[in-house]
């Protein structure tokens, strides 16, 4: 009787044995398919982060480009700027050196009048009255060259009038 008590225990540890060892197995196989799940979700991280740090790294590019073009951008703005400001500064000088050749005050101030405007529209004035100015200037040498002219052909006449009348004398003598 107690051999068969012991091989029932045995059979019953053994049971028990190969229950556990399923158990085992199962557990062994419930955990190798979670690690390969949570490895393929690694993986899958791990390539979705690739693909964001790669992306990452394209923004940073174009975005240190368009810094980049927005830098030269602005600088070409500040040039430009610069030279309007040059250009209205000569434009300024001018219109005053042309104001300058006014004789006559109510003509300087007339002028200076008629570039005084509210509406921003001063350069196109200030140009305006300086293109005037240089068509008066222009028909005003103009007029003194062909007066130069006539006083040349008059003193022309008048030493010839006086080399005739001396060549005159000379054969009256």
């Amino acid at each position: 009787k107690r051999h068969e008590t012991l091989e029932r225990a045995n059979d019953d540890l053994r049971k028990g044995s190969e229950r556990n060892q399923e158990l085992l197995d199962e557990r062994r196989e419930e955990l190798r398919k979670r690690q390969t799940q949570l490895q393929n979700e690694q993986l899958a991280i791990s390539s979705k982060l690739h693909e964001h740090q790669m992306h990452l790294e394209r923004c940073r590019a174009e975005s240190s480009d368009l810094e980049n073009k927005l830098n030269i951008a602005m600088e070409e703005k500040e040039l430009k700027e610069s030279n309007i400001g040059v250009v209205t500064m000569a434009i300024e000088q001018i219109f005053e050196r042309i104001k300058s050749t006014c004789r006559l005050p109510q003509r300087q101030a007339q002028m200076a009048d008629q570039v005084n405007t509210r509406y921003g529209l001063r350069m196109d004035l200030v140009l305006h009255c300086i293109i005037e100015r240089l068509k008066e200037l222009d028909e005003i040498q103009e007029e003194a060259e062909a007066e130069v002219l006539r006083q040349q052909g008059s003193r022309a006449r008048v030493v010839e009038e006086e080399e005739g009348h001396e060549a005159w004398l000379k054969n009256v003598e």
